[in-house]
């Protein structure tokens, strides 16, 4: 009885009905869309972190993180790379030194977080090879071979092979 009463008031004007039906229908569908539409653009973040910047995983010793001290490294690099190659489903394993520093042109300068990267083993884990814009990836024909963003390079307004100065503290 009470089914059929709310059925009749429904329909009791239809065409406020059908716009109230069409309106919740629309929203719905719109919020599943930028929904679907957020939680790509979330993957896709991800995907292209994960590729080209930080890799899947990366280990540091215990208390780098809490403030990126130059004298908190390995002693054993190569030994440690090795083991974690050899591990089962390990795809590749790449020694990287990370240390914050200051990037200086004639025009400007930045901080900038400096990542030290074997060429060769790095192509491996990233796709950064890929993303050259202008000139090549990390020739080892040239005397000091450095890859810069555009944003960046545009902050500091200079050119491909142009001077750039990098100031970073050392272990001494």
């Amino acid at each position: 009885m009470l089914v059929k009463l709310a059925w009749r008031n429904i329909w009791r004007s239809a065409l406020r009905s059908i716009v109230i039906m069409t309106a919740i229908i629309i929203g719905v569908g719109a919020t599943v869309f930028i929904l679907a539409f957020i939680n790509g653009q979330i993957q896709s973040y991800i995907n292209n972190t994960v590729q080209n910047e930080i890799s899947h995983l990366q280990i540091h010793t215990p208390n780098y993180k809490d403030d990126y001290d130059v004298s908190l490294f390995f002693t054993d690099v190569n030994d440690k790379v090795t083991q974690i190659s050899e591990l089962e489903n390990v795809a590749a394993a790449v020694p990287r030194t990370l240390i914050n520093g200051i990037i200086s042109s004639a025009k400007a300068s930045r901080g900038v977080l400096i990542k030290g990267v074997v060429p060769d083993q790095e192509q491996t884990v990233t796709k950064m090879n890929e993303k050259i814009i202008e000139g090549t990836f990390l020739n080892s024909d040239a005397r000091n071979p450095i890859i810069i963003g555009q944003a960046l390079a545009d902050k500091l307004k200079i050119k491909i092979r142009k001077k750039i100065v990098l100031r970073f503290q050392n272990v001494e």
